[in-house]
């Protein structure tokens, strides 16, 4: 059980809200609080709220409960039991059921599209699959042509090991993630239909994996896409102008998306909300409590931090100067010293107005913070300000991480693009759980998150490249192969040679592990491991 002090929960008590005057170079700055009455109010622009620069009483004593979080951040059970290594601890975060779906719809959309020349699509094979996308951001080739990766002379000969160039191009085009059949009747009414029973198995899996702790953060995450969809828009964002977007929740110390969102169309019910926004956080922070959420200006409001309070979690987040409920005096900037803040209170929601430079401030709501704070520093900032630039990054933190090697390939379809976006994250989020997990694992702090996706890749793939009857084209690749000698082949029974002739009706125990071919002691030669590497 987490608990947090008094200082944390109103405010930081360690700096005070006016302090002598402080020179920097030429200029001076004297005290941060503008000359007004204690008593003074200001009324917001529609009329509702009425603000006070005066600060509500400070309670003493212990904390209440609804601020104290009842489960201790960090893995669940459920997925320590699970997370036994880096393959497990990934495959935690794709649950069987996804995958059976992916085999399934995939099969059907192969034997459809290429009839006879269609092999069987299998559980080994989705995964060698997944590991050579896997391994293919890791070694950044995501934007590589498949001529050039599967090349014997320039290409990774770990591709052209676990299966061929032709079968890779032939899963990617076939692989599917709902019924086809079924899809235009609930296109109509659900526009992700495309991917609806993968998507919705696979994102309510992710809080039963993890347990937040007390700051989280929620933001944009571009998913970036040119090609046909209804709900494509372009995006502000600079790793992506046009996409898909999800709304995301994130840990803001271990940035693990706990939650996340696609934003589609409005449906004609949608259409009549006044904010979109608020049913959206609403939405992403159910099942939380005690919790702390940091959050942009796009998205906090006077009514969404209230809605929050009820349900025991307060919010920090940057305002938009022109919404309704905040008062004139704080907006304006006329007169405002540099590194000035301006306090206002109501309904334990705080308010301060930060002079940044001449005629610039940032505006700031808190329901985590009761008190006007200001950081003995040069720059003077108030104590909600330092909070909320700690704890805004955790989505942008994530975005970074995934993208350096994200698995996404070129497609003209958003349900693979989504799709890839879905391993990104699952593998990032299987690095935090262990991390967590196994503190002491062995990997140099810059190179982390590449050796986890290489480890991960290269144990997806193994089991395929184990089953091979016989090399593959290339001396590097067949050089894998052999790395990854077969399993033994237990054998009830004596069988006749399959090299001597027909008439000889000769019986072996032996088979050759290259092939998988019974031979008898005339045709085949004794070697040790070490001679046959």
């Amino acid at each position: 059980m987490e608990r947090h002090t008094e200082n944390q929960m109103e405010g930081m008590e360690s700096s005070t809200s006016e302090v002598d005057s402080i020179e920097v170079g030429n200029t001076s700055f004297e005290s941060s609080e503008e000359d007004y009455s204690e008593d003074e109010t200001f009324m917001s622009r529609n009329g509702e709220i009425k603000w006070s620069i005066k600060a509500p009483d400070r309670q003493r004593g212990r904390l209440s409960a609804r601020y104290v979080l009842k489960r201790t951040p960090g893995p669940t059970r459920l997925c320590v039991s699970q997370a036994s290594d880096i393959l497990s601890t990934f495959k935690a975060f794709l649950p069987k059921s996804i995958e059976g779906t992916i085999v399934t719809m995939t099969n059907v959309e192969g034997r459809k599209r290429f009839s006879s020349n269609w092999t069987e699509f299998t559980p080994k094979e989705f995964d060698a699959f997944i590991g050579i996308l896997i391994l293919g951001g890791c070694f950044t080739s995501r934007g590589e042509n498949l001529l050039n990766l599967w090349d014997l002379k320039t290409g990774r000969a770990i591709f052209s090991a676990t299966m061929s160039r032709l079968r890779f191009s032939q899963l990617s085009s076939a692989i599917r993630f709902h019924n086809k059949g079924s899809r235009s009747e609930r296109r109509d009414t659900d526009e992700l239909a495309g991917m609806r029973e993968v998507w919705d198995t696979w994102s309510a899996n992710l809080p039963l994996m993890y347990n937040l702790g007390h700051d989280a953060t929620i933001d944009e995450l571009p998913v970036p896409f040119t090609g046909r969809c209804s709900f494509k828009q372009k995006t502000l964002h600079p790793s992506a102008r046009c996409g898909l977007k999800l709304w995301v929740l994130c840990d803001a110390k271990t940035s693990y998306c706990w939650k996340v969102d696609v934003h589609t169309r409005k449906t004609p019910e949608e259409a009549k909300e006044n904010s979109l926004t608020k049913r959206v956080v609403l939405d992403l922070s159910e099942g939380l409590r005690g919790q702390n959420i940091t959050a942009n200006n796009f998205v906090t409001s006077f009514d969404l931090v209230q809605e929050l309070l009820k349900r025991h979690i307060t919010m920090v987040g940057a305002v938009r100067t022109d919404r309704p409920e905040l008062p004139f005096a704080l907006v304006r900037t006329k007169g405002r010293r540099v590194y000035s803040s301006k306090f206002a209170f109501a309904q334990n929601t705080t308010l301060v107005s930060y002079t940044t430079k001449k005629k610039k401030n940032v505006v700031l709501m808190s329901t985590f913070h009761k008190s006007a704070d200001v950081v003995d520093r040069l720059d003077r900032k108030p104590q909600i300000i330092l909070d909320y630039n700690e704890t805004k990054g955790g989505v942008d933190t994530m975005n970074q991480l995934v993208s350096l090697y994200s698995c996404k390939r070129r497609t003209s379809r958003w349900v693979t693009a989504l799709f890839y976006k879905i391993l990104d994250i699952s593998a990032h989020n299987a690095q935090v759980v262990w991390k967590e997990i196994n503190p002491s694992w062995k990997a140099e702090k810059k190179t982390r998150r590449r050796q986890f996706l290489q480890e991960l890749g290269e144990a997806l793939i193994s089991p395929t490249i184990k089953e091979l009857t016989r090399l593959r084209r290339g001396f590097h690749a067949a050089a894998i192969v052999r790395a990854h000698p077969p399993p033994p082949v237990e054998q009830s029974k004596r069988k006749r040679c399959g090299i001597c002739p027909y008439t000889t009706d000769r019986k072996s125990g032996v088979v050759c592990c290259e092939c998988g071919v019974t031979v008898c002691k005339a045709h085949y030669d004794v070697i040790c491991k070490k001679c046959r590497k």
